[in-house]
C-alpha cells in the first residue's frame, strides 16, 4: 500500500490525478493510522493561515468532504449544507488541497510511513557476490537469473545480485554452466576470454590461473568466444577449444558430448594433457601435496582417464607408469621421480 500512496502523491504533485485516483488518495487519508491528532493540528494551522487572507473559502476536510465555512468555523467541525460554488472558489479549493497534501506528506514521513522504502537500496544497486570452493570440494549454485552452475574444486565465481539485468559472471577455476535464456546475453569472463550465450546453452569452462590453457567445451546450444573483445570462434555442441594464455593460440577439436564435464560424477579425462596440469588437478581433487622432481617431465603429455574412486595413490600410480616414473610418499607429500635403473 505504501508504494501505491507514493504513486498517488506523485500523480497529485504532477497534476496528473484522475478523479478515481483522487478519491482513492482521500480514502487512504481517512483510513490512515498515522493521520491522527498531529495531522489535525497541522491542517488546522494551514487552514488558519489561509483564512487570514480568505475570510470565506471552501476546503476538503479529513473525511475527504467538500466544506464551505466562515471565519468562525473550525475546519474539523461538522460541515453545513453544500452550496453551489462560484468559479473563483475552485481556485481556493485547489490551494487548500495542495496545502493539505504537503502537510500530509510531512507528517507521514515524520511518522516513518515511507521510511522502509526510503532506506531500501535502489533496484539498480549492484552487490558483488562471490562463491568459492576449496580443494576437495564441489558446489552447486542457482544464480539469480535461474541459470545453474556446478563449481569444481579450487574455483571461484563472482557475479552481481542483479544478475537478471546484467548477466555477467567472472570465473577463476572450472565450472559447468547450464544457462537459462533471458532478455539479455549471458557472459562468462575469465582472464582475457569472454564467452557469450544468447539462448539455452550448456558448457564447461576450465580456466585455472596457473595453467597454460583455457579449455571450453560445449554440450548444448551455441557459444561465441571472444578474446579482448575480438570474436575468434563460434562453438556448437560437441566442440572443444583450447586457448593459449601466453601464445594466444586457438586449437579446436571434437569431443563426445557425454564426456563433457565428466568430473561431476568423478571421472577425469585427459586427452594428451601436460603432466603438471594433471598433477595440479589431483592436488585440488584430493587436497594433496604432489611434487614432480624432474622439471622437464612437467611438460610431458599423457592420454589417461582417472576416477576419483581410485584414490590419490591409485591415480598417481597409473600416471607414474605411463610417464615412466616412480611414486613415493615422503612426509605426507607424494613424489614423482625418474625410475632408478636396476643395479
Amino acid at each position: 500500500m505504501n508504494s501505491r500512496i507514493q504513486y498517488l502523491l506523485q500523480q497529485y504533485e504532477n497534476n496528473n490525478c484522475s478523479r478515481e485516483e483522487m478519491e482513492e488518495l482521500f480514502h487512504y487519508i481517512r483510513t490512515s493510522k498515522n493521520a491522527g491528532a498531529s495531522l489535525k493540528s497541522w491542517v488546522n494551522k494551514t487552514y488558519q493561515e489561509i483564512r487570514n487572507n480568505h475570510p470565506s473559502f471552501a476546503y476538503v476536510n479529513e473525511q475527504g468532504i467538500l466544506v464551505t465555512t466562515t471565519t468562525d468555523t473550525d475546519v474539523f467541525d461538522t460541515p453545513g449544507p453544500f452550496q453551489p460554488l462560484k468559479k473563483h472558489t475552485y481556485l481556493r479549493i485547489a490551494i487548500v488541497a495542495g496545502a493539505l497534501m504537503t502537510t500530509l506528506v510531512l507528517i507521514l514521513w515524520g511518522n516513518g510511513y515511507f521510511r522502509k522504502e526510503a532506506v531500501a537500496p535502489p533496484e539498480t544497486e549492484k552487490v558483488l557476490i562471490r562463491k568459492k570452493t576449496g580443494n576437495g570440494e564441489n558446489k552447486y549454485l542457482l544464480l539469480p537469473d535461474s541459470s545453474q552452475v556446478w563449481l569444481n574444486a579450487g574455483s571461484s565465481l563472482a557475479f552481481y545480485s542483479n544478475l537478471s539485468a546484467d548477466r555477467t559472471v567472472q570465473l577463476t577455476g572450472e565450472a559447468f554452466f547450464k544457462i537459462k535464456p533471458g532478455a539479455s546475453p549471458f557472459f562468462i569472463k575469465t582472464a582475457d576470454i569472454t564467452l557469450l550465450a544468447q539462448a539455452t546453452s550448456s558448457c564447461n569452462v576450465k580456466a585455472y590461473e596457473r595453467e597454460a590453457e583455457i579449455i571450453v567445451s560445449v554440450s548444448q546450444g551455441r557459444l561465441q568466444v571472444q578474446r579482448e573483445g575480438t570474436r575468434i570462434n563460434d562453438m556448437l555442441p560437441g566442440r572443444q577449444v583450447h586457448l593459449g594464455r601466453k601464445d594466444k593460440s586457438v586449437m579446436e577439436k571434437t569431443v563426445p558430448v557425454e564426456k563433457i564435464a565428466a568430473w561431476q560424477w568423478g571421472e577425469h579425462i585427459y586427452d594428451y594433457a601436460m603432466l603438471e596440469d594433471i598433477v595440479a588437478d589431483l592436488q585440488r581433487i584430493f587436497n594433496a601435496k604432489i611434487l614432480i622432481l624432474d622439471p622437464e617431465k612437467k611438460h610431458q603429455k599423457i592420454l589417461v582417464s582417472l576416477r576419483r574412486e581410485m584414490g590419490i595413490e591409485g591415480c598417481l600410480s597409473r600416471i607414474a607408469a605411463l610417464a615412466n616414473m616412480s611414486m613415493h610418499l615422503v612426509d605426507n607429500e607424494y613424489i614423482l621421480g625418474e625410475l632408478t635403473p636396476a643395479s
